[in-house]
């Protein structure tokens, strides 16, 4: 596996894993281009690698502004230069949860910048199947997502709603995503379909 991610190469620089409970672990690589999964949390080499949704970004000449101001009033003086933010591609995911049902959600398209607040946010929802993880589907909510948990059918996202004061709402949406692995059941049966 290779990262085209600018300055992540070959290194996979696994960082926080995420488990379903039966011993596998699946870890977000390359700032999201890749998970890389272990069928067996002692096992020295991946059992699979799979490609995301990963799409490569830069930051806007607003995001660019903002973490300079955001740096020049530190207490402390930073190195990094308004052409290394510029060229530091985004991350993609932002929040992520593994559930009991062996699916592993992400919110995509993240921007972590407090001042963005988008009217929809993208979750990329992934199932752990024997040969390792494989995209389902990518949901859209209401709202920036900045945290979630899935309990059975039951998806919790924590948004952020510009309500157009000065200190944006926060609250909690409950979504019923009991249809998802239907809907991905049947849209495979749909493409294995012959004319």
């Amino acid at each position: 596996m290779r990262c085209s991610t600018p300055g992540w190469e070959e290194d996979r620089q696994l960082g926080m894993g995420y488990e379903d409970g039966s011993g596998d672990v699946l870890f977000v690589t390359c700032r999201g281009e890749f998970l890389v999964w272990y069928a067996d949390r002692d096992a020295s080499q991946p059992a699979a690698t799979v490609r995301t949704t990963y799409v490569e970004r830069y930051p806007t000449d607003e995001e660019v502004a903002f973490q300079l101001r955001g740096l020049q009033s530190a207490p402390w003086r930073s190195a990094i230069s308004e052409e290394e933010i510029r060229s530091r591609p985004k991350p993609w995911y932002g929040p992520r949860v593994m559930d009991d049902r062996r699916r592993f959600l992400a919110v995509s398209h993240w921007n972590g910048l407090d001042h963005v607040t988008p009217r929809h946010s993208y979750i990329d929802v992934f199932r752990l199947v024997d040969g390792g993880p494989e995209y389902a589907l990518t949901l859209q909510v209401t709202d920036k997502v900045v945290g979630m948990d899935v309990l059975g059918d039951t998806l919790a996202v924590l948004v952020v709603r510009d309500v157009g004061g000065v200190v944006p709402e926060r609250r909690v949406d409950w979504y019923d995503i009991s249809t998802v692995d239907h809907a991905v059941n049947d849209a495979r049966k749909e493409s294995v379909t012959e004319p």
